[in-house]
């Protein structure tokens, strides 16, 4: 269905990962000063390097401390289902999570750091969710919006996804 490409050998085909970036970016007619890719730091470096020339890139730690309260949303969003998807590889990653909790604190990970199973589509979706949290706060600030509330964030996801 063109959700999931295999690669060739063991390895990622970051070149490949690029290209396909890229050629969204170009199909798209995507601006730099328009278009953030909030990215986990974590191994990013060598694509962050290249594509910092075509949209803003935005760290994202995945600390515990740090997303906690994205991941509370980003969870809440998922359980009123307001986040749905039927992109087959989005499901697979999301039912392979888990909910990590600590000191009320909570993330989503793995269940083991050697699983081969992958969660990848999931953490970038919580990703995009942080990155529209974080521009409906901008707005916020420069009084476009009124108060961010759980509401204006489901609002967003509905005009995003036309549901």
């Amino acid at each position: 269905q063109g959700h999931l490409f295999m690669c060739e050998g063991e390895y990622i085909d970051r070149e490949f990962i690029l290209r396909v970036i890229l050629t969204n970016i170009k199909k798209y007619k995507l601006q730099k000063e328009k278009v953030y890719f909030y990215y986990d730091e974590f191994g990013a470096i060598d694509y962050v390097t290249i594509l910092d020339n075509f949209v803003t890139c935005v760290p994202v730690r995945q600390n515990l401390i740090s997303i906690s309260e994205h991941t509370k949303n980003f969870e809440e969003l998922i359980n009123d289902e307001m986040i749905f998807s039927n992109n087959d590889v989005f499901l697979w990653c999301l039912q392979n999570a888990r909910k990590y909790e600590s000191n009320n604190l909570i993330k989503i990970q793995k269940e083991n750091k050697d699983s081969e199973l992958k969660i990848d589509a999931a953490i970038s979706s919580l990703l995009s969710a942080i990155g529209i949290k974080q521009y409906l706060n901008t707005i916020q600030k420069n009084n476009i919006i009124g108060n961010i509330t759980t509401d204006n964030l489901i609002n967003v996801f509905k005009s995003l996804y036309k549901l």
